[in-house]
């Protein structure tokens, strides 16, 4: 049986915010929140508030590591 060599699926430009918050760990909350004080931009398309990966991904990268115990 010869398995078909198909293309990469291409990364989404913008995720749901429930999804944001499974990729994340962050609660849907805390995203509001950090959208509401400015760190989380958002889009909405149509009825639907998204977050643009590469803005999720600069709050992530953005966050101070937490202590080591």
């Amino acid at each position: 049986m010869k398995i078909a060599n198909h293309p990469p699926i291409p990364e989404p430009l913008t995720v749901s915010i429930g999804e944001a918050s499974r990729l994340t760990g962050l609660s849907a909350a805390t995203l509001w929140r950090r959208h509401k004080d400015g760190t989380l931009p958002m889009i909405r398309v149509g009825g639907r508030r998204l977050v643009r990966l590469a803005d999720l991904r600069r709050l992530v990268e953005a966050s101070e590591p937490s202590p080591s115990r």
